[in-house]
């Protein structure tokens, strides 16, 4: 499967693109319009990305408010599909670290970011960074120590709670994770052991 957002065949016409490769290439052509073009797709997309990030973070249910969806439509997407997804993933980042493991874990307005611009009816620009929807970012510090906390619980969740493994998969000593998970406030701090 090949995709692109040229037209080939003027491409070679013009002499940009080979026409041998061309003709391999166009046994069945199909035109997708572009995500600004076909709105009602974006809420299923949306559910597909979330089920995708739901099963590869092992999470728990992960769903998106209509409010957020509502923000999603009315945007204009230049990158197309693969900004939608690249958007849903940092959301999902993001409200994971709020939610307790296995619980769901809803999407709203404030994590999808200042990657999207609010326009009204008219499509006039409200805001660049949705300040009328979202409250204050987090910090780096505090953005750093949230994803900190989703990697280790997910190493943990992978290796069933095991320690040495999950410090293992995330590349760290194991004594090591026990320390930064210490200073997280993942874990009480190790009690000293008599041997």
């Amino acid at each position: 499967m090949v995709a692109t957002n040229r037209d080939l065949e003027k491409e070679v016409n013009s002499g940009r693109f080979r026409a041998d490769l061309y003709h391999r290439l166009n046994v069945y052509p199909i035109k997708v319009p572009a995500l600004r073009e076909r709105k009602e797709d974006i809420s299923l997309l949306t559910g597909y990305f979330c089920d995708r990030m739901q099963r590869r973070l092992g999470l728990g249910p992960v769903r998106i408010n209509t409010n957020a969806v509502e923000i999603l439509s009315r945007y204009s997407w230049p990158g197309n599909v693969r900004e939608l997804e690249n958007i849903i993933s940092r959301a999902i980042l993001k409200a994971s670290s709020e939610s307790p493991r296995g619980n769901p874990v809803i999407i709203k307005p404030i994590h999808l970011g200042g990657d999207l611009i609010s326009i009204d009816k008219n499509n006039q620009v409200l805001s660049s960074n949705l300040d009328s929807l979202i409250s204050k970012e987090p910090s780096l510090n505090e953005a750093v120590q949230q994803f900190k906390k989703h990697l280790i619980h997910s190493a943990l969740s992978k290796n069933d709670g095991n320690w040495a493994a999950a410090a293992k998969e995330l590349g760290m000593h194991r004594s090591n994770l026990h320390h930064l998970a210490t200073r997280l406030g993942l874990r009480e701090k190790a009690k000293k052991r008599n041997f």
